[in-house]
């Protein structure tokens, strides 16, 4: 077998809810391996080298990631599966696809695509129909002068009745350049499934520091999302807001994340996992009536196995 390099994210969650069709939900976590909102296993992004064929893994524990959307459910994390192939510069990933035709001292230049995480958020939701009670709709002043007064309240309404927000695939390129201890990565991907035609970009950092079987790594990212996609998702349509929603429309997002990871390797294939990602979200997203919290928290840990 010969000897790779390609971009490592070790395992992808696959988030069980009450209320979900399981085929759906596992295809739905399977989809998430690189969003960045979710998966605990992209802190550990980073270059390995790995053999031709096939790969696979599992992690078995408790994590959960909140859910940001008004009248959300937060998504439990019990499974985390990893499916890997390798061929050449070539990679599947559970849904990435990646291609490396560049690997140099400078850093490696792959093409990729995956799944945008915004549409994640939504999903849940279309399952709470009964559960969730629309708010009566405040009551407005009367017309004074011939005037009709700006409304400038945020109204909010039964969110499992807005207009459907449909998952998104991306696909474009990532720089990736590690020094010693530091780890940076750069992506850019754009929608090819027409869904929104929007874009987005992450610039990463972390530092790995490594003690005898102890591995820990801190990191940052920032997130840019333009209006496009943004306002696909956060901003309010007129089905949101015959359904209770207020009118909201959207500019470009700046989104930034704090990444911590701690990992113990009994063995080459057995090993502990912990992830923590707090990622704060810009304004154009949280201050959307479709928004309830201002930040997503996702933390697992677990018991890890692949082969």
């Amino acid at each position: 077998m010969r000897k790779i390099n390609i971009l490592k994210n070790p395992f992808c969650h696959v988030r069980i809810a009450h209320g979900i069709n399981i085929c759906r939900a596992i295809l739905l976590g399977l989809g998430l391996l690189f969003c960045s909102v979710i998966d605990a296993g992209e802190l550990a992004e980073d270059i390995y080298t790995e053999d031709e064929g096939w790969h696979l893994g599992v992690a078995i524990g408790y994590g959960t990631v909140t859910n940001p959307l008004y009248n959300k459910r937060n998504i439990p994390l019990y499974l985390v599966p990893k499916v890997e192939y390798f061929n050449g510069d070539f990679a599947w990933t559970n849904t990435q696809l990646s291609w490396t035709p560049i690997q140099s001292a400078w850093g490696n230049l792959a093409l990729i695509s995956q799944f945008n995480e915004d549409g994640l958020y939504f999903f849940d939701n279309r399952y709470n129909a009964g559960m969730l009670l629309p708010l009566a709709r405040p009551p407005q002043s009367p017309n004074t002068g011939g005037v009709v007064p700006v409304d400038t309240s945020v109204r909010r309404g039964d969110i499992s009745q807005i207009a459907d927000r449909k998952l998104s695939y991306m696909a474009g390129a990532s720089w990736t350049l590690n020094l010693e201890s530091w780890h940076f990565s750069f992506l850019a991907v754009t929608d090819v499934t027409g869904v929104h035609e929007g874009f987005e970009a992450f610039g990463r950092g972390e530092y790995l520091l490594q003690w005898g079987s102890h591995q820990f790594a801190l990191g940052g990212e920032l997130q840019y999302q333009n209006d496009q996609l943004v306002d696909y998702y956060y901003g309010t349509r007129l089905q949101d807001r015959i359904k209770g929603f207020s009118r909201y429309e959207t500019d470009y997002s700046l989104n930034s994340a704090l990444k911590l990871r701690y990992q113990y390797h009994w063995t080459d294939s057995l090993r502990l996992i912990s992830d923590f990602r707090y990622q704060w979200l810009g304004s154009s997203i949280s201050d959307s009536p479709l928004v309830e919290d201002k930040a997503v928290v996702s933390a697992f840990i677990g018991v890890a196995w692949g082969f």
